[in-house]
């Protein structure tokens, strides 16, 4: 099997499962965190095994629609709720994968989101510190100062990623270290040049992480920078510091989000600010779920969310379960087919149980 040996040279766990076969394996094909250990199946290569290094017990699996070739967990988080996988696949494309639900149950298998970062990637690492990624395509050395950004916003991403210069790189080389700000690549002739990132990016995640965020904004403010703002919104949206988010969407001119956001904090419940915090993520059915978990369950809300979603089924498959303002989501379904000039053909709402409908008004 695989020994996870502590640093007092005691064996900490054997990471084991079924077919495995430890001489296939490369160094590329496992990837080892504080709380966290990732491998590549040696039979089907599309499987990542996520185990605890600590007691060799099974988290989950991502699986993959290609041959997933190198693994890299990012080294530095406040848990497992922050633990990214960064990976390539037979293609060289780069992908992302947030595993912060792999140990409470909640992802597996397909249900791990991943989103694809970059294609055709030489190599790539993530910090010691930090989460910030780099990787080296067609000679070109690219930064990711917050790789997680698109599961709470994709559309910051194109803000949090940076070209850096890599003329003297060349082609076909690869990334050895990434300590601090200092990026190490060895070329194909054997010999090491070294390039770096900013130091801002370094402590704004030390403040984030500190739960200071007054002063992250602060040194936002003072750089200037799109890309430390961006960063600051995924790392405060993440921990729903609604105020953050707000001003740093503010200082990037996203007017939409940021009355989006004031709506949210208006909102009289936590479920329901959940809920909208998800639908901000693209989360709908996320969203649906915090809403009827809620105690009471929060069925109206449910309801117009669909509603506003144009998902008419299911708000109405919601209504009926409940026997809860089935006439609400009538009423807004025959408004919409007034407005465009259409009829019904959707049989559910032709064929509306009786029993769910409200009594008729007492004459």
């Amino acid at each position: 099997g695989i020994q996870v040996i502590s640093y007092e040279g005691r064996v900490a766990a054997n990471l084991r499962f079924q077919g495995l076969r430890p001489e296939y394996l490369s160094r590329d094909m496992l990837s080892l965190a504080p709380d966290m250990a990732c491998v590549v199946d040696t039979v089907d290569k599309k499987v990542v095994h996520i185990m605890d290094p600590l007691s060799g017990r099974m988290f989950s699996k991502l699986t993959h629609s290609c041959e997933v070739q190198n693994l890299c967990l990012n080294q530095h988080s406040l848990g497992t709720q922050d633990r990214l996988l960064a990976f390539t696949d037979k293609n060289n494309d780069l992908f992302v994968a947030a595993l912060g639900g792999v140990t409470s149950g909640q992802g597996g298998g397909s249900n791990i989101p991943t989103f694809k970062l970059h294609g055709h990637i030489d190599s790539f690492m993530l910090n010691d510190e930090t989460d910030v990624l780099v990787g080296l395509s067609d000679g070109q050395l690219h930064a990711w100062f917050h790789p997680a950004v698109p599961f709470v916003d994709k559309d910051l991403l194109p803000l949090t990623h940076m070209v850096i210069d890599g003329a003297e790189v060349g082609r076909n080389a690869q990334i050895v270290a990434y300590t601090g700000t200092r990026i190490s690549v060895r070329k194909v002739d054997g010999s090491v040049v070294f390039s770096s990132t900013s130091v801002d990016i370094d402590l704004l995640y030390e403040l984030a992480r500190a739960g200071k965020w007054e002063e992250s904004l602060r040194l936002c403010r003072h750089q200037k920078a799109p890309h430390l703002y961006a960063s600051l919104t995924g790392m405060a949206l993440a921990k729903k510091q609604l105020e953050t988010v707000e001003m740093c969407l503010a200082q990037l001119n996203e007017v939409a989000k940021v009355e989006y956001i004031q709506y949210i904090k208006a909102v009289p419940s936590e479920e329901g600010r959940q809920a909208e915090l998800a639908l901000y993520r693209r989360q709908p059915n996320e969203a649906e779920r915090i809403l009827l978990q809620a105690s009471p369950p929060l069925v109206y809300r449910a309801v117009m969310m669909n509603i506003h979603l144009y998902r008419w089924t299911r708000a109405l498959d919601i209504a009926v379960k409940y026997r809860s303002h089935v006439d609400t989501c009538l009423g807004y379904r025959q408004k919409f087919l007034e407005t465009f000039s259409r009829r019904e053909t959707e049989q559910k709402f032709l064929q509306v149980p009786s029993s769910v409908m409200p009594p008729p008004p007492h004459v």
